[in-house]
């Protein structure tokens, strides 16, 4: 056997074992997890590559947005958004691509392929959102990046995937301690009132904000539970309340995080602790 294959089969093992693709072989709640990761990114790269968030033209216009770590972020801009430019057009399509092949490559079993593929999208989404730009950071995506980088780079995969959305959701109630919330005028606020429930009136709202605020609290740790009712009813409430989330905020917030719910609590749950 020749020396480079030698060599590239020595990276190939290297690779399995640094990035613990026998867990991605083994187990399905990992591999419909990458796949919903995939779906992830095209929805995060469709909304994306429409934006002018780093084209050229915005520096120029010096309108664009910075993180405070890096204030210089407009001077790396190479990108230009149409009308006045394709590149951004071009690069998207590329990740297209690799979305398509990362579906392929998972639908053929090709598991380092596959892996390859994820890694290139989660190193752009990753830069785009904690260094090129702030104008498209949200809460959202940062979600997605927490599963992806468990699924690329961490053991225990299974584990770490239903331990990090129990705590993201558990997180995400810490914004809603607030009165707004509490009492409900962050949608008592609006011209309609909360959708669907209006009709039952104002003074309905508060029990409705102050028990999703109750879930993400506490009922959200019974999504780990080992008792099949109570997990099945966190499950359910949880689907529920994404899908009803989406007649708020769009599909962008239940793509990011109700696939991999459905999938590591619902479709291959099992309990692990």
């Amino acid at each position: 056997m020749s020396t480079p294959v030698l060599i590239a089969q020595r990276i190939l093992i290297l690779y399995k074992k640094i990035f613990y693709i026998e867990e991605l072989q083994t187990s399905k709640a990992v591999q419909w997890s990458l796949g919903a990761s995939l779906f992830s990114f095209f929805v995060s790269f469709e909304i994306w590559s429409s934006t002018k968030a780093i084209s050229t033209s915005l520096y120029a216009k010096g309108v664009h947005l910075c993180w405070p770590h890096f204030q210089s972020c407009g001077k790396y801009f190479f990108l230009e958004a149409m009308p006045w430019g394709y590149s951004q057009s071009i690069l998207y399509m590329v990740f297209f691509t690799i979305i398509i092949a990362g579906v392929y490559f998972l639908y053929k079993k090709e598991w380092v392929q596959v892996h390859l593929c994820t890694l290139v999208l989660f190193t752009w989404k990753a830069l785009y959102l904690s260094t090129v730009t702030l104008s498209a950071s949200n809460n959202y995506d940062f979600y997605h990046l927490v599963f992806t980088f468990i699924i690329l780079f961490l053991p225990y995969k299974e584990f770490f995937l239903q331990l990090s959305a129990v705590l993201l959701y558990f997180l995400s109630s810490t914004i809603k301690i607030h009165e707004g919330w509490v009492t409900g005028t962050i949608f008592t606020s609006l011209e309609n009132g909360l959708p669907i429930f209006n009709v039952l009136g104002n003074n309905a709202v508060p029990v409705i904000t102050n028990t999703v605020i109750l879930f993400q609290i506490i009922f959200c740790w019974y999504l780990m539970s080992g008792n099949k009712l109570h997990q099945k009813l966190a499950l359910i409430y949880a689907i529920i309340f994404h899908l009803y989330s989406g007649t708020l905020v769009g599909y962008h917030y239940p793509s990011m995080i109700l696939p991999e719910t459905i999938i590591i609590f619902g479709l291959f749950y099992s309990k692990i602790l």
